[in-house]
């Protein structure tokens, strides 16, 4: 029987950590990825519930960066959500124009009219002209649409307008992070 020497020891004990610390590496980056698009998958589907952005770029903005390890980092992933205002629908608050906002009102929605952009505005009452009027009201102006002796309301200007919170990303990571140890665990053996 041959008795292994105090180097071949040490290379087996150094080969078995590393071995250890390998699987340990790798299983951390399969949780990482998982978990990124857990988080991902669960925004989007906050973003559907909340928004309607069926077809839109809108919804296709989260994305997933997996960072591989370097030295001594190890692996991560960030999820982005490539919007950048997207931070008021995760806190509330109000919101304040430049000038005034513009905002499509349900009933013009229901009409098919679309949001306008800044700038073009004017083009849409040139367009329109004969078939719209406003109105003061105590907080803006309100832009009303006639059709077949019929009055709707579909725009209306004012200065601000407060948002409820929509989205709770950052709670979602949060949630999610706090279950990543388990997975690694798990994948460990």
């Amino acid at each position: 029987m041959a008795i292994l020497s105090n180097a071949d020891q040490q290379r087996a004990i150094n080969a078995f950590f590393k071995a250890q610390v390998k699987n340990l590496e790798t299983a951390t980056a399969i949780g990482i990825k998982t978990t990124a698009t857990k988080l991902k998958n669960e925004t989007k589907k906050q973003l559907r519930q909340q928004f309607n952005v069926r077809n839109s770029s809108f919804a296709k903005s989260v994305k997933v960066y997996n960072l591989s390890a370097r030295g001594a980092l190890g692996p991560a992933s960030y999820v982005r959500l490539g919007i950048p205002w997207i931070g008021i629908f995760e806190e509330g608050g109000e919101v304040t124009g430049k000038s005034n906002l513009l905002i499509l009102l349900p009933e013009g929605a229901k009409l098919g009219f679309k949001r306008i952009k800044p700038g073009q505005w004017g083009a849409f009452w040139e367009r329109n002209r004969a078939n719209l009027f406003t109105k003061k009201v105590s907080d803006g102006t309100i832009v009303y649409f006639k059709k077949e002796e019929k009055v709707y309301p579909i725009y209306k200007f004012q200065k601000s307008v407060n948002l409820r919170k929509r989205l709770s990303f950052y709670e979602t990571a949060e949630a999610l992070s706090d279950e990543m140890a388990d997975l690694i665990s798990n994948l460990m053996g």
